[in-house]
C-alpha cells in the first residue's frame, strides 16, 4: 500500500499527529529522512506515530502471550536464560539489558541470539 497511498489517507493523519504531538515534536516527525521512509510513507508513519493507527485493529496478543509463542516456537526451555528475558521483559535489572521495557526489542534480540548460536551449532559461522 506504501507507494499507493492516497493523498485523502495521509493528510488527516498527518493533521492527527500534529494536533497529537505538536510543536517542535511534529516538525521533527516531519522531517525524517527519506531514506528511512523507504517509499513507504504511510506504513513509517504507522511505526512512527503508533497511537494514531486506525488501520489495522487489536488482535487481542498480549506481551506474556506473544513470550509463550516465541519460547515454544523457538525451542526454548521456560526456565532458560532468554525464555526468563521474554516473561520479564517489562522489569529492570543488572542483566536485562539497554532494552528493558521494550517487548518488541526484547523479542528481537532474543531472537538474534538464538539464531547465531543455532548457526554456529551448525558450523555455519
Amino acid at each position: 500500500m506504501g507507494d499507493e497511498t492516497k493523498f485523502s489517507v495521509e493528510q488527516p493523519l498527518q493533521l492527527d499527529a500534529e494536533e497529537q504531538v505538536g510543536g517542535e515534536e511534529a516538525v521533527q516527525v516531519a522531517q525524517v529522512p527519506g531514506h528511512l521512509l523507504q517509499g513507504n510513507f504511510f506504513g513509517s508513519t504507522r511505526k512512527l506515530l503508533p497511537s494514531l493507527d486506525r488501520e489495522r485493529g487489536s488482535y487481542g496478543l498480549k506481551e506474556s502471550v506473544l513470550a509463550t509463542c516465541l519460547v515454544d516456537a523457538l525451542g526454548m526451555s521456560r526456565e532458560s536464560e532468554d525464555a526468563r528475558r521474554l516473561f520479564n521483559w517489562g522489569k529492570g535489572g543488572p542483566r536485562t539489558g539497554a532494552n528493558a521495557g521494550n517487548f518488541a526489542f526484547v523479542a528481537s534480540e532474543v531472537c538474534i541470539l538464538v539464531y547465531l548460536i543455532d548457526r554456529k551449532k551448525r558450523g555455519k559461522m
